[in-house]
């Protein structure tokens, strides 16, 4: 399948977005092909780009006493 651009995938619907994000290369189970990984940018965009490492939440709103 041909690599779609994100100008491509911005036409789409949510749901079609949603299985495009689930593919992976045939070669190996943890990698995820272009157009999966530019789905994924495209919805993270619509939902206003709410997600956050909770690592980093900790890091930067907990006293520890620890300066980074």
């Amino acid at each position: 399948m041909k690599t779609k651009t994100i100008e491509e995938l911005q036409q789409l619907s949510d749901e079609k977005l949603k299985q495009l994000a689930l593919q992976r290369h045939k070669s190996g189970r943890r990698k995820s092909t272009t157009t999966a990984l530019r789905a994924q940018l495209v919805l993270w965009r619509r939902a206003g780009e709410p997600f956050q490492s909770e690592a980093h939440w900790v890091r930067n709103h907990t006293e520890t006493g620890v300066h980074f």
